[in-house]
């Protein structure tokens, strides 16, 4: 292992001897000291897409082997970099060129895990399972990290309605689920931003995540409940100063909040403005 022209154009940011070294057949399977191969500067690089097309470009016409799923010293494969990084034309590059969905990290995360432990409810998921589902490869949607939570789990705990939506589409398993303790759930938000605005984003993933997964027969059980509501009272929501106006100017939160129910009597919205601890 060592530094090669190539990991030293890219490492510099020179894409035009990047390129010229690419075409005149450097070694891409290479590692440096840290196990990068050229594949794992492109996956944190948006500006390297071009690169990586011509690299794909010129190995599939020479059947040349691409070692897509190499890892470097911290166990990360390129594809779990460029997801890491946001790179979406990276992932689908890699995806569509037969980078392995499943492999796990050292923390045990695979490319989903990586995906929901993002704070970005956005179209990522999308392209990789569209990319997948072209491909025809399989996904471990219920692998589980080395603390042993699923992709779900981080997408429920990490407040992501839209991507809970995909993956509940694409069969993640609720019959053994458990709603993220109040350890995790939310952790990535910051309790001391006391906007509306904010304050309202929040209340409404949270009570669109659980519309979700009850109107797949998922039932919240009382300590579900419970971390739901610390987590309200943690961002002011059950505070009497100014509640009222809150729900009532914000008619999509109030009709989700309404909507859910705990038990045939109570919906979350009255046992939010009762402060019932339960």
């Amino acid at each position: 292992m060592g530094t090669t022209p190539l990991h030293w154009a890219l490492n510099c940011g020179n894409k035009k001897v990047a390129e010229i070294l690419l075409r005149r057949g450097a070694a891409i399977n290479l590692a440096d000291q840290n196990g990068w191969t050229p594949l794992h500067f492109f996956g944190t690089n948006f500006s390297y897409h071009n690169l990586m097309k011509i690299l794909f470009e010129i190995h599939n016409k020479k059947h040349q082997p691409v070692h897509l799923d190499a890892k470097n010293k911290k166990g990360d494969t390129p594809l779990h970099l460029a997801l890491s990084s946001d790179n979406k034309k990276a992932v689908e590059l890699l995806l569509r060129n037969g980078a392995d969905p499943n492999l796990a990290d050292a923390d045990g995360s695979t490319s989903l895990h990586l995906i929901y432990e993002r704070n970005e409810d956005d179209d990522l998921v999308e392209i990789f399972f569209k990319t997948i589902d072209a491909k025809h490869r399989p996904v471990h949607i219920d692998a589980r990290d080395k603390s042993g939570r699923t992709p779900l789990q981080l997408a429920v705990s990490n407040l992501l309605p839209h991507v809970v939506d995909v993956l509940l589409q694409h069969g993640a398993d609720l019959s053994n689920f458990s709603f993220p303790n109040e350890s995790y759930f939310g952790e990535k938000f910051d309790t001391k931003n006391d906007s509306l605005d904010y304050i309202l984003e929040l209340a409404s993933r949270v009570l669109t995540i659980v519309e979700s997964l009850e109107i797949r027969g998922y039932e919240l059980n009382r300590n579900e409940i419970l971390t739901i509501m610390k987590y309200f009272t943690k961002h002011k929501l059950t505070d009497n100063s100014g509640l009222d106006e809150f729900w009532h100017s914000n008619e999509g939160v109030l009709s989700k909040a309404k909507k859910i129910l705990l038990n045939p009597s109570m919906s979350l919205y009255e046992l939010i403005r009762s402060k019932n601890k339960l």
